[in-house]
């Protein structure tokens, strides 16, 4: 059986090599990302890292819009790599890159004017929430570009860009907080790094951008595809961001401070796994553009992803307070009893998130109405049930075992496979 099992992930050796690519650079990248984290957290205290992690938060839920472009670019982009049109793929960088720049700037805007609402919300300094705004200007530009990336499956290319990002926020962010700037400093960081991740994606991908005057592309077949993506991605974002805010909204600054540290501990699991969805997301796009299976390349990789975040979520269960000792430190060691849920909550969402790559990709959109109810389920009982942490945590562990069922149920009975070049329904 083990034989068969390892034959069987062993079968696809590009997807294994690009998988460990992609893997090995985020997780490289995401253990500099939480070191940014980690520093902030023991430089500012808990009161002034609940204001950072709160802003993240914001940000992980803006995360909604910006794996729509990635996920969009990379979809098309896919399917243009297919069929070998490059000069058409610099067409679609140009255009999308003009218009999400206008995106960016609307974005800004928007925020801008709502920075004083919103610092009373999260109970904030405005100079916080303005300073903040600024990342508006420069981190769409980048999802579309790391889109691009992804659907010519450069994961090299992909993987040094977030490892450039992770080391322009650390570096500036602790040299930053220590001349004086405190939380403003450690926002700025992230300004800075999403600008340097820009700047180098733009010089990987230049050569795509000579000689396309002639070429074109339908955008209406775009921006059909992007309303489901956009919603797939608002719900799959609210679920693991609002907990944070709402956390911050509801309880003191030193608690929140403190979930924002559990949060970020239980997100590592989910990170670390993203890589593979990276990887599956345009090869099964590419599959499907040719009309070949692609059942074994999913799941080959949700057997990875359920074998790395079941690790993961075991040592978090078995040794919480090792985890929180190491890189947050004993003034944290209050959500040593909620890591161990945390940790099997945010691996069952990673298989979850998995999922919906694999829908998504395949082109499956009769599992959104259902996904939709997840994240209003979470908030109304968040809203109504907050006495403590732990209740918290207990409504997230529920919602991730009611989605990956129900998305477990979705692919089981959804539909027919493809044969015969007939497309799958779910």
């Amino acid at each position: 059986m083990l034989k068969k099992l390892l034959a069987f992930l062993t079968e696809d050796k590009k997807l294994l090599k690009q998988g460990s690519i992609l893997f090995s650079t985020t997780l490289f990248a995401s253990l500099i990302n939480y070191f940014y984290h980690f520093s902030m957290g023991r430089l500012l205290g808990p009161a002034g890292y609940g204001v950072v992690g709160a802003l993240f938060a914001i940000l992980y839920f803006l995360i909604a819009v910006l794996n729509t472009i990635q996920t969009v670019t990379a979809k098309f982009v896919s399917a243009l790599k297919a069929e070998k049109k490059f000069g058409e793929i610099g067409y679609l960088l140009k255009k999308s890159h003009e218009k999400i720049l206008i995106l960016g700037m609307v974005f800004f805007v928007i925020f801008m004017a709502g920075a004083k609402p919103l610092s009373t919300f999260l109970h904030a300094p405005a100079a916080n929430i303005i300073i903040f705004n600024f990342v508006f200007l420069v981190v769409f530009v980048v999802s579309n570009l790391r889109g691009i990336l992804q659907g010519l499956q450069k994961f090299i290319a992909l993987g040094a860009n977030v490892i450039f990002e992770a080391i322009i926020k650390i570096a500036s962010g602790i040299a930053l907080v220590l001349l004086g700037f405190g939380v403003n400093g450690a926002l700025a960081a992230i300004v800075f790094s999403f600008a340097g991740a820009w700047l180098l994606a733009s010089l990987v991908l230049k050569k795509y951008k000579n000689n396309i005057e002639q070429y074109k592309i339908d955008g209406k077949a775009i921006y059909a595809y992007s309303i489901p993506v956009v919603l797939a991605m608002s719900a799959i974002t609210a679920i693991y961001t609002v907990d944070v805010i709402l956390v911050k909204h509801f309880f003191s600054p030193a608690s929140a401070g403190h979930y924002a540290a559990a949060a970020l501990l239980a997100k590592i699991i989910f990170f670390a796994s993203v890589s593979i969805s990276q990887v599956m997301f345009p090869k099964i796009s590419e599959l499907k553009a040719k009309n070949l299976d692609y059942e074994p390349t999913f799941r080959k990789s949700l057997l990875i992803v359920a074998g790395l975040t079941g690790a993961a979520a075991t040592v978090y269960a078995l040794a919480p307070k090792l985890v929180v000792g190491m890189l947050f430190g004993p003034e944290y060691f209050d959500i040593i009893p909620i890591m161990g849920l945390f940790g099997l909550t945010m691996a069952l969402f990673s298989i979850a998130y998995l999922f919906v790559n694999y829908f998504l990709s395949s082109g499956k959109t009769k599992f959104l109405p259902m996904l939709l109810l997840f994240p209003a389920a979470e908030i109304i009982s968040i809203l109504t049930f907050h006495s403590s942490l732990w209740v918290i945590v207990k409504i997230m562990a529920f919602v991730a075992i009611g989605l990956l069922a129900s998305l477990t149920v979705a692919y089981v009975f959804g539909g027919s496979e493809e044969k015969n070049g007939q497309n799958t329904v779910c």
